[in-house]
């Protein structure tokens, strides 16, 4: 047991600094991967709503060919 209290004395401060950076590296990388989801939903966000747009585009057209339409008639 006086050889473990030899090394802590010796390489506690070590020890403790390579946990913090094994600590932080984690954190980083689990903050970015949140980062990373949040940019593709806001991606898949937007794709949907372009989708919606030419859907409500479409969807005009067909309402001023059917308007010509009745005003022809």
């Amino acid at each position: 047991m006086e050889w473990l209290i030899g090394v802590w004395d010796a390489f506690g401060q070590y020890i403790l600094y390579v946990l913090l950076m094994l600590y932080l590296m984690y954190m980083a990388n689990v903050i970015s991967g949140y980062f990373e989801s949040a940019a593709e939903y806001r991606n898949e966000m937007l794709q949907n709503q372009q989708v919606q747009i030419d859907i409500q585009r479409h969807m005009l057209k067909a309402l001023n060919r059917i308007d010509v339409t009745t005003k022809n008639q």
